[in-house]
């Protein structure tokens, strides 16, 4: 279930990164997508925690995207999708204390360990 879940996610996802101007191979800019499963009886709490530690991560410096969504169903499932300017500006985000605290709150929660991953936006150009 959880497969054809992050396959739906990803096919949803295509639209936004795709839109996106094409970058060269050298753009430092880092997508990250965050899986966050916490225990049904606990999604509230995660959702009151990802609440803030949305409104902090958007003031980070070199953020450019940090979004949140729930699953409908279970609603119980997280999924964090973040851009940031380049690899510093998410070493920072990561060492701030939002972000610390925001992980240290939502572990006691957790079903499965917090899953990051980095992500690399693929283009096509229009064929002639």
């Amino acid at each position: 279930m959880h497969s054809s879940y992050y396959a739906v996610l990803a096919l949803a996802l295509m639209p936004l990164l795709a839109a996106q101007p094409a970058r060269s191979q050298n753009d430092p800019t880092i997508h990250m997508v965050t899986y966050i499963d916490v225990a049904p009886a606990a999604k509230d709490q995660a959702a009151a925690l990802l609440k803030p530690l949305a409104e902090a991560s958007r003031k980070d410096a070199g953020n450019l995207l940090f979004q949140i969504l729930q699953r409908t169903a279970p609603a119980h499932q997280f999924v964090i999708l973040a851009t940031w300017k380049d690899q510093q500006a998410l070493d920072a985000h990561d060492a701030a204390a939002h972000s610390k605290q925001f992980r240290g709150q939502v572990e006691p929660h957790l079903i499965a360990p917090i899953d990051d991953r980095l992500c690399i936006p693929t283009f096509v150009a229009a064929q002639k």
